[in-house]
């Protein structure tokens, strides 16, 4: 329908907008999962699948049928609270709070990169927290391997402890289907400093305010969606390791049975 309407239209115009239809099913509107019937409305069908797992709101010219993040011409307003991206928000710090908050960014990526400098094998308020996203689709059903950094200097472990920590600890927090790959590195003469937590990946980038791991009762960790070009910086950085860090060492896990999680 968009080629369509665009058959009037110069070819420099036709390969703009074809790459913002890319851009848009890659990074915004993309779906693992899902099923659709060609016998009733797009509308219809969009409705199934959003009872399914929610969008935050959805754009029609069909009538609202009385729902509120169903939004009309009429409805594109900066005061409409669903037409509205909220970027920065609290999460509760527990493993539930965090896997309802990252859900959808890792169920729309290929690419999942988990930044977390001081992470301990050994502590139980991170491996709940990891195992919490790792059992997240398509984390979970092995589609996706997920990358851990985690920091090396003077006050951390040595290379040999902490892979020996992962090794032992970690598996049982996988699924049966899940790999995970760790990467120990340092931080390079004159480069960047190993500090912030991030969750990168091909689709967007969120920083944390503090560590990724569980809190006492009541905490909260703020999370904040990163701008394109922020977030394509980071992608950069995090997602060739090599490059910005002195990698010390590398391994990969893969779950055992039976899994801990639930």
């Amino acid at each position: 329908m968009v080629w369509e309407a665009l058959a009037g239209d110069d070819q420099n115009v036709r390969l703009r907008i074809g790459v913002l239809i890319g851009y848009l099913h890659e990074r915004a509107s993309g779906r693992r999962v899902g099923t659709w019937d060609g016998a009733v409305s797009w509308l219809s069908n969009v409705l199934v699948e959003h009872a399914r797992e929610p969008f935050h709101a959805i754009v029609t010219t069909a009538q609202k049928e009385g729902a509120p993040y169903v939004l009309c011409d009429d409805d594109l307003e900066t005061t409409n609270k669903y037409w509205q991206v909220i970027r920065t928000r609290p999460v509760r710090r527990t493993a539930a709070g965090y896997a309802a908050a990252f859900r959808g960014l890792i169920g729309a990526a290929r690419r999942v990169v988990i930044v977390e400098p001081v992470f301990d094998p050994q502590e139980r308020r991170f491996t709940l927290a990891l195992e919490a996203i790792a059992s997240l689709d398509p984390i979970a059903s092995g589609q996706v391997t997920p990358c851990l950094i985690v920091r090396m200097d003077e006050r951390t472990p040595t290379a040999d402890e902490l892979e020996r920590r992962c090794r032992l600890y970690l598996p049982r927090h996988l699924g049966p289907n899940t790999s995970l790959d760790i990467l120990f590195a340092e931080q390079k003469s004159g480069g960047e400093r190993l500090h912030n937590r991030f969750i990168v990946t091909d689709v967007a980038s969120v920083l944390l305010g503090d560590s990724i791991d569980e809190g006492r009762p009541g905490e909260t960790n703020d999370i904040a969606l990163l701008d394109e070009e922020h977030h394509r910086g980071r992608l950069a950085a995090y997602g060739n390791a090599d490059q910005a860090f002195n990698v010390v060492r590398r391994l990969r896990l893969t779950g055992v049975v039976p899994w801990s999680g639930s």
